[in-house]
């Protein structure tokens, strides 16, 4: 692995899970994973809340209800989005799990499990309908686990 910090970052519903992440581990690089519905929430809520803007890239899963196609899609559209940041490793160090479907969710850490990164999970003990409550008010849990991966 370079020493580059890139971050990949499934995107869902609720942005402050990923705002609380990219403000935490300030990433050089990300790489947004969406479905085509929240792909607009990277531009008009979630980078301009972090206070600076990172170089980015996105990869949008095909189906966000089939963990099969999203991470396929994620394993054949990473090299290419890593190679526009001018990156020359494999895999994110770091991947964000929080956002998006519980399937985009499940893709991120399938196909992160054959490389070498953190998996980042965002998360608190309520929840409501329009949000992340305890993030909104800077308490939260943060779940970072580590794996080796297969290569």
């Amino acid at each position: 692995m370079s020493n580059s910090n890139v971050l990949l970052l499934s995107v869902g519903g609720s942005s402050e899970p990923n705002i609380h992440v990219i403000k935490e581990r300030k990433p050089e690089k990300i790489i947004f994973f969406s479905s085509e519905s929240s792909r607009e929430k990277v531009e008009q809520e979630i980078l301009p809340a972090v206070g600076y803007f990172p170089r980015c890239g996105h990869i949008v899963t095909p189906d966000a209800e089939d963990v099969g196609v999203s991470t396929f899609e994620l394993l054949k559209k990473m090299p290419e989005e890593l190679r526009k940041l001018g990156e020359t490793i494999d895999w994110p160090q770091l991947c964000g799990y929080t956002g998006g479907t519980k399937t985009m969710s499940a893709a991120v850490v399938w196909a992160s499990s054959r490389f070498p990164c953190e998996l980042l999970y965002v998360g608190g003990q309520k929840r409501s309908k329009g949000g992340w409550e305890l993030l909104k008010t800077g308490r939260s849990s943060w779940w970072p686990l580590k794996i080796h991966g297969t290569q």
